[in-house]
């Protein structure tokens, strides 16, 4: 059996293509090497609109057109440049310029924000209005740009509200649900507001509100959830007094051992290798709720037995170890509550974990 095994993920293909025009690189100046032949650091600045290449004076870089956002890279800059009305992408590397066609938009109707590099590749969000009468609001469109200027091609997402590169995956929020390279990732942090890199495997994603989760995108497991429990409402936390940890068991499914007749079952709970409580008797169907206290701060090894009805023998028997729940590692933080779901189908057990702050006393 394996435990605990959280899949959240599927696939949703969201990616639109369309064909980009180029425009053929330029050449700035004859060299950029000094005297002893190593390379100039070149500063660039953007100043009204104009992209500024500074040596010993600033001299412009012949990018036509208002630029509305750039990006120093470690031999040149990124820039999205508009020009009458269409909008340009492109890269300023040892004096050498190359622009990619990104669409048509109308002046002072666009912002660029979010300008990001990776690998030769450029992210970008651009907001605009659909009607020119909504250029005194609040409502825009949000999409966002992938542009290689490797293979001179353009993908766009319409009604992306946030993104963020974490190495060379890119995660963003669609209509309320988080991708990461395209995928979905269920997510219990509402309106996310950052998703940060931890580790090659672990990401961070937070919101306003205090919220935030631990997952990792490589496996498709959520690590670890915290929101504040004030600010949930549910019949499950009711009445959780001084207990930190709330378990709920349940059977989705029949059992393949030999003791599955009776459709009776309890589970029996051990913290750290000492007996702590047991869930009340019930059928299959019926969730089995347990409230526990133990040591916050502290590492935890907590052991969950399930126990059926052998209706010849009359009595409850423990399912053979292969019928068992692993058992689970944890740490529980100060002043949290934890909250457990695990659910057996018959063959495996299904673990969903969140934890919530507790209101401390001033």
């Amino acid at each position: 059996m394996k435990f605990p095994k959280i899949t959240f993920l599927t696939p949703v293909i969201i990616l639109s293509l369309f064909l980009p025009e180029v425009v053929h690189s330029q050449v700035l100046h004859s060299t950029d090497k000094e005297p002893n032949g190593n390379m100039q650091s070149d500063v660039y600045r953007v100043k009204d609109g104009t992209l500024l290449r500074i040596k010993e004076l600033a001299e412009s870089v012949p990018v036509h057109g208002t630029v509305l956002n750039s990006l120093r890279l470690k031999s040149g800059v990124a820039f999205v440049v508009i020009r009458g009305k269409e909008l340009f992408a492109g890269v300023c590397e040892y004096s050498k310029l190359t622009e990619i066609k990104i669409g048509s938009f109308e002046p002072g109707s666009v912002a660029v924000k979010d300008l990001k590099s990776n690998n030769g590749v450029l992210y970008f969000m651009v907001e605009y209005y659909l009607n020119s009468s909504d250029i005194n609001g609040v409502v825009k469109e949000r999409d966002l740009f992938r542009c290689d200027l490797n293979s001179s091609s353009v993908q766009k997402i319409s009604n992306v509200r946030y993104f963020n590169l974490l190495g060379n995956n890119v995660a963003f929020v669609k209509n309320e649900k988080l991708y990461v390279n395209g995928m979905e990732i269920k997510s219990p942090v509402e309106e996310i507001s950052s998703i940060e890199l931890m580790n090659e495997n672990m990401i961070l994603i937070k919101n306003s509100r205090s919220e935030f989760q631990i997952y990792n995108f490589q496996v498709h497991e959520n690590v670890f959830f915290y929101r504040p429990v004030e600010k949930v409402q549910s019949s499950d936390l009711s009445r959780v007094g001084d207990n930190n940890i709330i378990l709920l068991l349940s059977d989705s499914g029949k059992s393949e051992s030999q003791y599955d007749f009776g459709h009776f079952a309890y589970y029996a709970v051990t913290v750290n290798g000492r007996y702590s409580e047991r869930t009340e008797t019930g059928p299959f169907s019926q969730t089995r709720r347990l409230k526990l206290k133990v040591e916050d701060g502290k590492n935890l090894q907590l052991k969950i037995e399930r126990w059926v009805l052998d209706s010849e023998k009359k009595k409850y028997i423990r399912l053979n170890n292969i019928y068992q729940p692993k058992i689970i590692d944890l740490f529980l933080p100060k002043n949290c509550l934890l909250f457990l779901r695990m659910e057996f189908n018959g063959t495996d057990y299904d673990l969903k974990s969140e934890i919530y702050g507790k209101k401390t006393q001033n």
